[in-house]
């Protein structure tokens, strides 16, 4: 069974920190002898990973709802907030 590991801005710096590429960490997260600190980087890795992907969604949207071809009359400040919120 393959899992997808989505992309995360750290994943360079992880490697330099701990010689080895974030999927060979998973696989030693997922070992008998897991080291609680690779199991809590994972954590926040996934975490950050999430939180980027949903950031990049939002803009996005924005810069899809403010490009200059768009009717300016459908620009909704209510549709905007909710992506801020």
């Amino acid at each position: 069974m393959s899992v997808r590991i989505k992309p995360c801005t750290q994943d360079g710096r992880l490697q330099e920190v701990f010689g080895v590429p974030v999927t060979d960490l998973y696989g030693q997260a997922a070992g008998p002898d897991a080291s609680a600190v690779v199991t809590r980087v994972l954590e926040l890795r996934n975490f950050l990973a999430l939180a980027e992907e949903q950031v990049a969604r939002i803009r996005d949207r924005v810069h899809e709802a403010m490009a200059p071809e768009r009717d300016m009359d459908e620009l909704s400040a209510d549709s905007l907030r909710m992506d801020v919120q």
